[in-house]
C-alpha cells in the first residue's frame, strides 16, 4: 500500500503545520490503519487529500477525502474553534464510512 497524502491549507499559521501533521499520522496509524488495510490491494496507490482554511469568522473549516479502490470516502464541517477537533473530527467521519463500506 502507498499513501499519498495532498494538504491544501489555507490561511493556516505556519507554526500550525508541523501539528497537522502529526495529527494527520495520528489518525492515520491509530484510526484508519486497519481500514486502509482492508482497501489496500497490492502496491495500490491510496489518496488522501486534506483541506483546512481559516474562515472570515476566525474559525476553522475543513474536508477529508480518501480514495481507495475504486471507492471514495468524504467529510467536510465548518465552524470548529479548534483546528485539532476539526481534523480529529473530519478523520473519526471518513472510519465510520470506512467501517460501513462493503
Amino acid at each position: 500500500m502507498e499513501l499519498k497524502i495532498q494538504k491544501n491549507l489555507k490561511k493556516i499559521k505556519a507554526e500550525d503545520h508541523g501539528a497537522i501533521d502529526r495529527l494527520i499520522e495520528t489518525n492515520v496509524t491509530g484510526k484508519l490503519d486497519s481500514y486502509l488495510k482492508r482497501y489496500a490491494k497490492d502496491n495500490q496507490e491510496i489518496r488522501l487529500s486534506l483541506t483546512l482554511e481559516e474562515n472570515k469568522k476566525g474559525e476553522f473549516d475543513g474536508s477529508l477525502r480518501i480514495q481507495a479502490d475504486g471507492k471514495e470516502f468524504a467529510s467536510k464541517r465548518e465552524d470548529f474553534r479548534l483546528l485539532e477537533d476539526l481534523v480529529n473530527h473530519l478523520f473519526d467521519h471518513v472510519k465510520i464510512q470506512m467501517a460501513d463500506a462493503k
